[in-house]
């Protein structure tokens, strides 16, 4: 439920904010918790996402693109992250979150979020986000042009686009695993079919 208060919050402090431009970085600031932490006394893995939306939410709003989007009908939706941990962040630290989008490609949008603590950085969030519209996924390029700037992506890090390429890699094995078989069925399911490749590829390197 905190998280809730503090997303809608942050949403009201953004709403009487002045308004900055699409690229233009936007920082929070939030309390960590005790409950936002787990047992090892320190910010939780899941909260990281959850104060990432909520930034993400103070940013579509300070740049208008939230109104945009209600007003075409686009949803916003997360289809991959990246937790860079470089530091812990302990409870009732003052934590400020700086929000930026990297740029585009064909499809998606990507933001970075970046954690510090008394102005050392802490953590780095990469997020990619695609626009869906109708149920179907508005190209970032498309979006862009709609929102009034008629322009190309700024250049994306090379690290970034390395992430980007390895999470192709990823999602196109995982397209092929299926439903594991009933215990005794004969037919073996096409996950395993799928790590048995997977095996037998390793195997083959290691001679």
């Amino acid at each position: 439920m905190n998280i809730l208060l503090r997303l809608l919050w942050t949403m009201a402090r953004s709403l009487l904010a002045k308004r900055i431009p699409y690229l233009t970085p936007n920082t929070i600031a939030l309390r960590v918790l005790p409950n936002d932490c787990d047992p090892n006394w320190h910010l939780t893995n899941a909260r990281y996402l959850s104060f990432c939306d909520v930034a993400m939410a103070a940013l579509v709003i300070r740049t208008h693109f939230w109104w945009r989007a209600l007003r075409n009908r686009w949803r916003g939706v997360i289809g991959a992250s990246q937790i860079f941990y470089l530091r812990e962040i302990k409870p009732l630290s003052h934590c400020t979150i700086t929000s930026t989008v990297l740029g585009w490609d064909m499809v998606y949008f990507y933001v970075e979020h970046r954690f510090f603590v008394k102005d050392q950085l802490h953590t780095v969030v990469w997020s990619r986000l695609a626009l869906l519209h109708m149920g179907q996924v508005l190209p970032a390029p498309q979006a862009v042009r709609c929102l009034g700037a008629d322009r190309s992506s700024p250049p994306l890090p090379d690290t970034l686009l390395q992430w980007r390429d390895s999470l192709q890699g990823a999602i196109d094995q995982f397209r092929g695993y299926g439903v594991p078989a009933a215990p005794g069925a004969d037919t073996p399911s096409q996950d395993r079919v799928v790590m048995g490749t997977m095996e037998e590829t390793t195997r083959g390197r290691g001679n």
